[in-house]
C-alpha cells in the first residue's frame, strides 16, 4: 500500500513540474514580436494615443521596449493607461484605478478580475484575441469595426 501511495505521489509530482516546464517554454522572438506588436496596436485603438503608459504584470519589460516604439512603461498602476498582466497578482492590481483597462495575457485572467477588458492568449501556436462586451462597455471603450469579430457576450 505504502509503495503504491510513494508512486502515486511520484507520478503526480512529475506532471506537476512537467506542466509548468512546459507552461514556460520561451517563445520564439518571431512570436514576441508579434504579440507586442498586436498589444501595441490593441492599445493604440482602446487608448486612442500614439505613446501609451503601460504598467506590466508578469511581463518582461526588456522584450516589451525591444519590440515596441509606443508604450512608456510605468512602476506606479495609477498614472497608467493601460494594464498588461501575464499572472494575476492581487496586490498589484489593487494599486490599480477601477477606469485602467486591462489586457490579460492568460484567458483565465478574464474570470478573475474585471479590470481585464480582454485578452490576447496563444492556443496551438497561434495568437487569439477575444474581448468582453459588458467589459468594454462599462469604461465606454468603442473598438473600430474591425474588432467586430473578437468581442465575446460573455467569458466561455
Amino acid at each position: 500500500m505504502k509503495k503504491t501511495v510513494l508512486i502515486v505521489s511520484f507520478f503526480i509530482q512529475l506532471l506537476f513540474f512537467y506542466e509548468k516546464a512546459v507552461s514556460e517554454i520561451e517563445r520564439s522572438p518571431e512570436e514576441i514580436k508579434l504579440e507586442i506588436k498586436i498589444l501595441e496596436k490593441i492599445s493604440k485603438d482602446i487608448i486612442r494615443k500614439d505613446k501609451i503608459r503601460v504598467f506590466l504584470i508578469g511581463y518582461d519589460p526588456k522584450k516589451l521596449l525591444r519590440y515596441s516604439s509606443g508604450f512608456i512603461l510605468v512602476k506606479d498602476c495609477s498614472k497608467a493607461d493601460i494594464v498588461i498582466a501575464k499572472e494575476n497578482d492581487k496586490g498589484e492590481l489593487s494599486s490599480c484605478r477601477k477606469d485602467i483597462p486591462g489586457i490579460a495575457l492568460k484567458y483565465s485572467l478574464l474570470r478573475k478580475d474585471s479590470i481585464f477588458i480582454g485578452a490576447l492568449f496563444w492556443y496551438k501556436g497561434r495568437p487569439n484575441l477575444v474581448f468582453i462586451r459588458k467589459r468594454l462597455e462599462k469604461l465606454n471603450i468603442k473598438l473600430p469595426k474591425s474588432y467586430s469579430r473578437y468581442i465575446e457576450d460573455q467569458i466561455w
